[in-house]
């Protein structure tokens, strides 16, 4: 049966949505539109139509809505977000030297590529834009626009459509107005400890003081210590305090710190929250009938023809080629001035790769058991398992939602199929983390400090529990290794 859901995926939705970027490679290609800057374009066909539109569609949809959805209303929701998109950063996708293109260069641009992927002229020209983003309340087009596939939770892709629009630059999503994630907080002290707390609001205020968004009835804590809140298309965290906020082992300063899925906020050394970032636009793994998710796999292409390639990569060629070309010459520079020096200390002890297992099976203590909770982080890691395959990031999501969800249960198991999950999860952490450890400390006893600190951070990014000894461990390596990244090599 999921592979039947797999099939039905590809062939509604996968099929459709390739349709259009076929178009799209074969018209931007061509001399009159060669000129448009393509970063932005790339940035929101990676994220919508390769990402949140499939699995957006792949979560709300039951089997028998998936097999009566039409493909063409695939392709027509597919192109007119992406008109929007463009509607909405005219100005900015317009070359200098295309004087003479006119106001409606979008709307003809988009007419040649609808015509192409076979949308019907008057499916067009009904959508009238700008479309309205400031509020999904203001918003009846969303609505309207996926009415035909029979689920009205799919105009949640609004958000992301929205956020994508505000700030194309920019990973995270829009710059400004309302977040795009769901901010999840577990508190870490006080007589709160363990508790966890959603906010879908754009600041967040936190301290002694009942008045507070999060309560934090500790000591070190001043009684408005500091808030949380989404600005320019990030969470950020101002501290209030002079006892100081540190997220991680980096102090806040006059400046609000960056906050990142993960992070761990302490006071003179004493963790106090923990914060994590959840997509509004978060599929189930399971559809309202029970069927396996057709995106488990990712969405898939069609197989290219022998000795051709597929149409994604054809997009990311013609849309992304010029960033891998500066890709690669940053690393060649990057590499440029490594080598061994004469002022190498002694390096501590490696973690072997079974200690760094151990470390990853260690159970989170303070956690005060909680079903609801349990069950909303294991569904949450669930969902995080099936797209690591095509999303690396959401593997540290995964391992740590698994572990809160163990703490808040009170148990080693889940008794399901989930600890088969979780145990790969743990293999692909520790895979990761020895390898990219092992080159770093081997660069490091090398002199090659530049490939250090890059593999060292590599290892941080993926693994974020900073009461981890390991954790530590590398954040101390990384201490030495940056300061001597910079020096000239010895001949």
């Amino acid at each position: 049966m999921a592979d039947t859901r797999k099939q039905l995926g590809q062939q509604k939705v996968g099929e459709p949505i390739m349709d259009v970027i076929d178009a799209m490679v074969a018209i931007m290609d061509s001399p009159r539109w060669r000129s448009i800057p393509r970063e932005p374009l790339k940035f929101y066909g990676d994220r919508m139509l390769f990402q949140w539109l499939p699995k957006t569609l792949d979560g709300e949809l039951t089997h028998p809505q998936l097999a009566a959805v039409d493909p063409n209303d695939v392709r027509r929701i597919t192109v007119i977000l992406y008109r929007d998109f463009f509607r909405h950063l005219r100005d900015r996708l317009k070359p200098a030297d295309a004087v003479n293109w006119g106001d409606n260069w979008v709307d003809e641009l988009w007419d040649q590529i609808a015509q192409r992927c076979g949308v019907a002229p008057q499916d067009l020209t009904r959508w009238k834009g700008p479309f309205r983003i400031d509020s999904l309340d203001h918003a009846p087009w969303i609505h309207e626009l996926v009415k035909p596939l029979g689920n009205p939770e799919i105009a949640k892709l609004f958000f992301v459509h929205a956020a994508l629009i505000q700030d194309p630059d920019d990973g995270s999503g829009s710059s400004g107005g309302a977040p795009t994630e769901t901010l999840h907080v577990n508190i870490l002290a006080g007589s709160n400890k363990g508790k966890r707390q959603v906010f879908e609001s754009a600041a967040v205020t936190f301290g002694r003081e009942a008045d507070n968004d999060l309560v934090i009835d500790d000591p070190h804590v001043s009684r408005h210590h500091g808030r949380i809140q989404f600005e320019q298309g990030k969470w950020v965290v101002v501290n209030q305090s002079d006892n100081g906020t540190k997220v991680g082992r980096k102090s806040v300063t006059n400046k609000p710190g960056r906050l990142r899925d993960g992070d761990t906020l302490s006071v003179v050394d004493l963790p106090i929250l923990q914060v994590q970032m959840v997509s509004r636009g978060v599929v189930a793994t399971t559809n309202d009938d029970g069927e396996a998710p057709f995106m488990s796999d990712a969405p898939q292409e069609a197989a290219p023809a022998p000795g051709g390639m597929s149409r994604k990569a054809k997009l990311w060629l013609v849309i992304g080629g010029w960033w891998l070309a500066m890709m690669v010459i940053v690393a060649i520079f990057a590499t440029l001035g490594d080598g061994p020096t004469e002022d190498s200390d002694p390096l501590p002890e490696m973690w072997t790769r079974t200690a760094i297992e151990v470390e990853l099976a260690r159970p989170l203590d303070g956690i005060v058991k909680d079903t609801d909770d349990a069950a909303n982080d294991l569904r949450m890691a669930e969902q995080a398992y099936v797209m690591i395959e095509s999303d690396l990031a959401q593997l540290p999501r995964a391992y740590r939602n698994y572990r809160f969800a163990l703490a808040r249960f009170g148990r080693s198991q889940f008794g399901s199929e989930a600890d088969l999950h979780y145990q790969d999860v743990k293999k692909q952490m520790a895979d990761r983390m020895f390898d990219w450890y092992e080159q770093g400390y081997q660069a490091m006893e090398a002199g090659r400090y530049r490939e250090a600190v890059t593999e060292f951070k590599r290892v941080l990014d993926l693994y974020r529990d900073t009461q981890s000894k390991f954790h530590g461990h590398v954040e101390k390596l990384l201490l030495v290794a940056q300061p001597k990244a910079g020096k000239k090599p010895r001949d």
